[in-house]
């Protein structure tokens, strides 16, 4: 039972992997946007900037508020430039990072590598001999069951 717990926890984390590389590569479509208004957001006594985008996609003019905002109030400026990377299946979903899709594809091969170094220890689990301590070590031990 141990076991097939521990395989489908490294399933889960390897679909999550594959959720978070495809989730990135969605942005891939680009337009140059200008910044139309900074929106402060207050919470306790921190601030966060949100720009406002005007670009176009598909040929429609769109304006919206950014859900990635900035503790940095000079980042956005009213009137400036910026690269917009756009869902080409939903133009309103967008973003100004250009880095987010880079860090989605890394982040989501150290989630799918570990997903099966967790599911190659579940394989490697003995219920009879082996406690789930020992299975948790073997995972962090997991570059040596690979050999290297």
């Amino acid at each position: 039972m141990k076991k097939a717990i521990i395989i489908i926890i490294g399933i889960l984390f390897i679909g999550l992997s594959i959720f978070m590389i495809f989730n990135g590569s969605r942005y891939s479509s680009k337009t140059m946007g200008t910044i139309i208004n900074v929106v402060e957001n207050r919470i306790n006594k921190s601030r966060k900037y949100y720009p406002v985008v005007k670009y176009k996609a598909n040929n429609k003019v769109i304006k919206k508020q950014s859900t990635s905002g900035t503790t940095d109030s000079k980042l956005y400026k009213k009137g400036d430039k910026w690269t917009v990377y756009y869902d080409k299946n939903d133009i309103n979903k967008f973003t100004l990072d250009k880095t987010l899709r880079v860090r989605s594809w890394i982040i989501g091969i150290l989630v799918m590598v570990l997903g099966i170094d967790i599911v190659y220890a579940g394989i490697k689990f003995d219920e009879k001999r082996d406690s789930l301590l020992d299975a948790l070590a073997s995972l962090f031990m997991g570059i040596a069951h690979f050999g290297y």
